[in-house]
């Protein structure tokens, strides 16, 4: 008991040296295996031939959604 009150500044420096070593470790840890699993994934449907876009204009649900929404707004406007 003697001891550990007479080396008392010492440990404590070193808890406090263990912990900053500790967080400087936690805060360059490499990627998780999630990261590298997402940025693989990316990489493999990147590195293919892109397709090319289909034909402009051949898209009739887009239409039918803004026809469909033109003819709700313009039922809900009331007249004065």
């Amino acid at each position: 008991m003697t001891w550990l009150a007479d080396n008392w500044p010492s440990l404590a420096a070193f808890a406090l040296a263990a912990a900053v070593l500790l967080v400087v470790c936690w805060a360059l840890r490499g990627d998780d295996y999630r990261t590298r699993n997402d940025r693989t994934a990316a990489r493999r449907a990147t590195s293919g031939p892109r397709p090319e876009p289909g034909e402009p204009g051949n898209d009739d649900d887009l239409l039918t959604c803004l026809q469909i929404l033109a003819a709700t707004n313009n039922a809900r406007k009331e007249k004065p």
